[in-house]
């Protein structure tokens, strides 16, 4: 009779903390989100295990040696049956490239290995008997500013209507230039008809026109 009285004062009692328990585990899960999300954001730093810090063993030092075990030095040598690095040749030639003297061109005159002449050294160079030119030479297609200019006397004679066509033809500069003997001036120049062409306009006008049939017999 005591133990059935007793069963019956807890069952009352588990059944009234059954979920108080249940809320007090679903309460330490949502914590344990809540804690695990803010410390993926950076806000909370995350639980990690304690690190198990340990000291480490000495250095194992070598014996004393004294300089007896230690090898002699060798003398420093290139065997003749290695292959050459190319990097290394690569580097040597463009070492001696900039040495070498390039002349008065774009690269050479801002270098201080270049070795550029001055006119007293290039006249003594030349040979006996040459002629030096003291004006420029000119030669037909240049590019130049005077070829282009006229003088007021070559503007007042102009050009005469029975002037031979010259029959040195220009070089081709580009591809796109015609071919040679296309530009070559003819051996004639063209000249006008003497009597009107056969289809002139005015012409067939006035023979349709009867009035200018007997104009034509007055003049007559």
């Amino acid at each position: 009779m005591t133990e059935h009285r007793r069963l019956r004062l807890i069952l009352p009692a588990a059944v009234a903390l059954a979920p108080l328990l249940t809320c007090g585990a679903q309460a330490q899960e949502r914590g344990e989100f809540m804690r695990d999300a803010l410390s993926g954001i950076g806000l909370l730093e995350k639980r990690q295990d304690p690190i198990d810090y340990h000291e480490r063993p000495p250095l194992v030092m070598p014996p004393k040696l004294d300089g007896k075990a230690l090898p002699q030095p060798r003398a420093r040598s290139t065997s003749t049956a290695w292959p050459k690095d190319p990097e290394i040749a690569e580097r040597e030639r463009a070492a001696d490239e900039r040495r070498r003297p390039v002349g008065n061109q774009a690269r050479g005159r801002y270098d201080d290995n270049n070795a550029t002449l001055s006119v007293d050294e290039i006249r003594n160079g030349r040979r006996a008997g040459a002629s030096v030119t003291t004006e420029a030479e000119r030669k037909p297609g240049d590019t130049n500013r005077d070829d282009s200019l006229l003088s007021p006397f070559d503007l007042l004679k102009g050009k005469s209507a029975n002037a031979e066509p010259s029959d040195v033809e220009p070089a081709r500069d580009v591809l796109t230039d015609p071919p040679t003997g296309y530009r070559q001036s003819p051996k004639k120049l063209a000249q006008p008809p003497s009597r009107d062409p056969i289809n002139n306009a005015s012409r067939e006008r006035d023979e349709a026109d009867p009035r200018a049939y007997q104009r034509q017999r007055a003049q007559q």
